[in-house]
């Protein structure tokens, strides 16, 4: 069995911010969909902290909202 990769801090700490950095870009989360690729679905399980994305959609966000990479 693999061990289970260790996430960084600072993800969850952007991760629990994500509505906000959305919201003061003025974005809906379908238009934040539509520029990142990342489901609506799936924007709205990660801001209300049901899920976290994998390390691939994380590094997407990052990229749009220019956070540290992971």
């Amino acid at each position: 069995m693999r061990p289970k990769p260790i996430i960084p801090e600072f993800v969850y700490e952007n991760i629990d911010s994500l509505a906000g950095f959305r919201e003061r870009r003025n974005l809906k989360r379908s238009e934040l969909s539509e520029k990142t690729g990342i489901r609506e679905g799936m924007i709205q399980q990660y801001e209300l902290g049901y899920q976290l994305p994998t390390r691939e959609k994380y590094n997407v966000l990052a990229e749009f909202f220019g956070w540290q990479k992971w």
